[in-house]
């Protein structure tokens, strides 16, 4: 029963757990304004029968997080006072309250959205997210004997020693339990290490022993362990308890950087909210483990639970399947109390103390920390991790967020160590990969860098009815083929600063990420004097590369009258794996065939030891003018305005070279006005015009539909792009198959992520972030351009570049109506199809593409450009 919005005042059935919004209730928004705050809360009612086998039983009824202020009656009685935060697991002792085998019980759940508690509101209600209300993530009722092992919390160090604090209740029975011992599993089930000691009723007990030889847990090798507690008294078991751990120390060496186990780690991370288009903040296992397999997909190693702490499932997967985790409190710009802040902390600590995944805490972020509670973590943590705020420095860990490459610099150079967890803002298709390249030299360069997180895992949009429920405002649609029909409301500019979109779709930085944080290092071109041996550098931590698998293949790329996309595979096989270790260089031999010269391209896939495909490097064999046409040319008519080929007759303007008209036999063909100047204005204040003019554009005709075009012209100055243009209405055209660098489209300052391949994409207006979500982009910038061939309304047209190296611009992104900050999208030129000698980058929400570091600075030359490039119209 909500009382308040949409659906209100009535009695229906909701799954649980969930957001109620998500299912049509109340009122969904994004951020809290205090002067405009629905006052709704839910009411949940379910009946449930005890089990007979219980009786005796002491039961807790467990909450794993309910937004906001919780109120629970077992029975019409009250199951304790009310829990006040949303994100925190808590339970209530309802032993006394139940009908245990006998008739049916009932569980009534009031669940106030905003909290009475008005610095709960600041820390969790004025957030940067959507704001939902309901039993979110799982509630449940646990049996337990009546002297029973409450929780532990396990110290398990590097060296294999260990320690447990076992905390059990005051003694309820007349023959109190007397013993508690502790057994050490390993993966195979077998003891390695045994404790034992005499419980402390009413408090905590601590067992210690050593496993010699422990295999210590990493993000790379991520080996666990089972702790097996139990309680007995007279020699019978009366309760027990199983925990996974892993062996791991992480320290914090100022003026250094971070260790774990004794080895120095750079973090590569990106930070994550637990969030579902049409389920909100209730996700499954099923989605925290795609999402991590994305994560390292990226060859990330790290991830940061921002502004709260995530399902308990996520966590046991990051130890599993091995990722470093920041585990954040609430807070973003305004704190807790500093009595709700202790209380959290607690819950927040006794939940999550035992995850080797979690090597910091974060308390608050960027101003919500209270700082009354930071030594409050230590009191639940044996571990005694370092807790961090988020945006400053604190604990010896400088975690600036969102600096500039100049600023990012200054941090570097010491004495603190540096770990940005928000950095290069990913709103819309700036940031994230864009600018990377930069950061990463300069972070790699530095003793003192840490690594970083960006900003943000994926574009947070909600999935609201096709009708457009009111205060939606984005237009896009879901993935083809999905139902129903919904629109995903990314509330403005405020939610799509994603690496991937709300469903998990790939943007194009995502491959950029991937490739620079490749573990395995190889140079992008190959030495002239290249025999089949690479220099390798190793960027793992813990990981030989003995234990990388690698594979060559040589490739012949299809041709432009192929029917479709890829190559054909010349030959192919396994490379010796080189004993490389962690944080060094050696080399790699492919053993490859004597005719290998022969092929179009030599492809390198490195296989990670779980499977996990790290990367592919595809290296041209031969320059893009090889796979341009051979023709002889034909006499042109006395004025050149006239150029005919088989049944295609092009016009051009005397003078100019600008072609006026192209027609496929009866066909016309809407391929005019070029090719003209395309000289872009950087947009900073101080930014001079630059100067150019087209110098020559001379057409010549082929036979079978094809034209050569050989033209220069002159830039000076500083600019954003140059080249030449053409007109090409984009509404004509249906799909593009190029032989070049992609699928994806790239920036001056995300140049890498996109390789050498014969691609495939369909038409579509996708604004990167705001609508469409169909990934690959069509439009935009395109790098190294072979050839490529459009299909449109009047036929096909095919462009062949002669001269290596240049850029196509394939029609002008549609921008969303809110923009990025600080003019920061980069420019195009006014034509529909380019081609371009240079291009320009791409800024993020907090500042211009230069702001981001030297390849986002504009171009600077003085100069003639030339370029021969061949046409085909059928």
């Amino acid at each position: 029963f909500c009382t308040a919005g949409k659906k209100s005042g009535q009695w229906t059935t909701i799954p649980v757990p969930s957001n109620w919004e998500l299912h049509g209730f109340g009122t969904l928004s994004y951020y809290g304004d205090p002067k405009d705050r629905p006052a709704e809360e839910g009411i949940y009612r379910h009946r449930f029968a005890v089990p007979e086998a219980w009786q005796g039983q002491t039961v807790y009824l467990v909450f794993e997080g309910v937004m906001t202020d919780t109120r629970a009656e077992i029975n019409g009685k009250p199951a304790g006072p009310a829990h006040q935060g949303g994100f925190y697991r808590f339970k209530y002792d309802v032993t006394p309250l139940l009908r245990v085998g006998a008739g049916d019980n009932e569980l009534k759940v009031t669940v106030a959205k905003h909290s009475a508690n008005e610095s709960i509101n600041r820390a969790e209600r004025q957030a940067d997210y959507w704001l939902f209300g309901g039993i979110f993530r799982p509630v449940y009722l646990e049996a337990v004997p009546a002297e029973h092992v409450d929780r532990v919390a396990i110290n398990a160090r590097a060296d294999g020693s260990f320690a447990v604090d076992v905390f059990t209740p005051a003694a309820a029975t007349a023959t109190p339990a007397d013993a508690l011992t502790v057994d050490v599993l390993d993966k195979a089930g077998n003891v390695v290490a045994t404790a034992s000691g005499k419980p402390a009723a009413g408090g905590s007990t601590r067992l210690s022993t050593r496993v010699d030889g422990a295999l210590a847990w990493t993000a790379e090798t991520p080996n666990l362990y089972t702790a097996r507690v139990r309680l007995a008294a007279g020699g019978r078991a009366v309760h027990e308890v199983t925990q996974r751990f892993g062996f791991r120390t992480v320290e914090v060496r100022r003026g250094d950087g971070v260790y774990v186990n004794g080895t120095r780690v750079v973090l590569k991370g990106v930070n994550r909210h637990a969030f579902w288009p049409d389920s909100g903040r209730t996700l499954s296992p099923r989605i925290d483990r795609a999402d991590i397999e994305l994560i390292q997909a990226m060859n990330m190693n790290a991830v940061r639970m921002s502004h709260y702490p995530p399902d308990q499932s996520f966590l046991d997967l990051c130890d599993e399947m091995g990722l470093y985790v920041i585990d954040e409190l609430a807070g973003w710009q305004k704190s807790y109390d500093t009595p709700t802040a202790r209380r959290l902390v607690g819950e927040t600590v006794t939940r999550d103390v035992n995850h080797p995944s979690i090597i910091f805490w974060a308390n608050g972020n960027e101003g919500g920390w209270n700082k009354d509670v930071d030594g409050d973590y230590a009191k639940w943590d044996p571990q005694a991790r370092n807790v961090i705020h988020p945006w400053a420095l604190h604990d010896n860990m400088q975690t600036k967020h969102y600096p500039g490459h100049a600023a990012l610099l200054k941090l570097l150079a010491g004495p603190d160590v540096v770990l940005p967890t928000e950095f290069l803002h990913g709103m819309y298709d700036g940031g994230a990969g864009a600018g990377l390249r930069d950061f990463w030299d300069a972070m790699r360069a530095s003793k003192v860098s840490a690594g970083g997180f960006f900003w943000v895992m994926f574009d947070e949009g909600v999935a609201r009815p096709s009708e457009r429920a009111s205060g939606a405002t984005g237009p896009a649609t879901r993935p083809a083929g999905t139902e129903p029909a919904v629109v995903i409301d990314v509330a403005g500019n405020a939610a799509p600063d994603g690496i991937v979109g709300p469903y998990r779709e790939k943007e194009g930085s995502f491959d950029t990420i991937r490739k620079i944080w490749s573990p395995v290092v190889i140079a992008d071109k190959l030495p002239d004097d290249f025999d089949g041996t690479f220099a390798v550098e190793n960027t793992y931590d813990f990981t030989s590369l003995d234990r990388v698998k690698f594979r060559w293949q040589l490739r012949r790329w299809r041709t432009a009258d192929d029917e479709r996309p890829g190559h054909t595979t010349v030959a192919e096989g396994d490379a010796p794996s080189p004993a490389i270790a962690p944080h060094t260089k050696g080399t790699l031999s492919l053993g490859l065939p004597a005719d290998w010269r022969s092929a179009d391209a030599l492809a390198l896939t490195a296989t990670a030891p779980n499977g996990r495909e790290i990367w592919t490097w595809v290296w041209p064999l031969k320059s893009a003018n090889a796979f341009a046409p051979t023709l002889a040319l034909q006499d042109v008519t006395e004025d050149g305005a006239r150029l005919v080929s088989g049944d295609v007759t092009m016009r051009i303007e005397p003078g100019s070279g600008k072609v006026l008209s192209v027609d496929v036999g009866q066909r016309s063909v809407p391929f005019t006005g070029g090719p003209r100047l395309a000289l872009g204005t950087p947009r900073a204040k101080d930014a001079v015009a630059p100067t150019g003019q087209l110098l020559s554009a001379k057409w010549d005709a082929a036979s079978n539909g094809w034209f050569r075009l050989e033209y220069a012209y002159e830039a000076k100055g500083t600019y954003d792009f140059a080249g030449v243009t053409f007109d090409l209405p984009a509404q004509s055209v249906k799909s593009a198959r190029w032989l070049g660098s992609g699928p994806h489209r790239v920036w001056k300052n995300r140049l890498e992520g996109p390789t050498l391949g014969v691609w495939e994409t369909a038409y579509n207006d996708t604004v990167t972030g705001w609508s469409g979500w169909a990934y690959p982009e069509f439009k935009g910038y395109f790098a190294d351009l072979h050839w490529t061939r459009l299909a449109t309304d009047s036929g096909a047209i095919t462009i062949s570049a002669e001269t290596p190296g240049l850029y196509l611009h394939r029609f002008t992104p549609s921008l969303p109506p809110e923009r990025l900050h600080r003019d920061a999208w980069a420019a195009t030129p006014d034509g529909g199809l380019s081609l371009m000698h240079a291009i320009p980058g791409i800024g993020s929400k907090f500042g211009t593409a230069s702001h981001h570091g030297p390849q986002g600075e504009p171009t600077t030359a003085s100069g003639e450009h030339r370029a021969v490039v061949w046409f085909r119209f059928q």
